[in-house]
């Protein structure tokens, strides 16, 4: 596997994250409804979440391994979450 190395990595990222956050402020101020908007905020947040672990706390060259532990504990939130779901609607 071929490592980018110097600063052009650094800086395309750092481009990335200013496009997403522009399409952020974009969405919010779309006439669109507003459990669309949340989601595409989420899913725009997650973006660049994965951008900043990936390029500058270099996880991108890290083995699988460490991605599944990563994701054991976003995995358990989100099953939580599922399940306290419907006693928090009926409040």
């Amino acid at each position: 596997m071929e490592r980018a190395t110097g600063y052009a990595l650094y800086w395309r990222t750092w481009v990335w994250l200013l496009l997403v956050t522009v399409l952020e402020v974009g969405v919010i101020y779309a006439p669109i409804p507003r459990g669309y908007t949340i989601l595409a905020v989420v899913f725009l947040a997650l973006v660049k979440a994965s951008l900043i672990v990936s390029n500058f706390m270099h996880l991108r060259f890290e083995r699988r391994t460490l991605a599944y532990v990563l994701a054991a504990p976003v995995a358990f939130l989100a099953a939580m979450f599922l399940f306290f779901w419907p006693d928090a609607v009926r409040l």
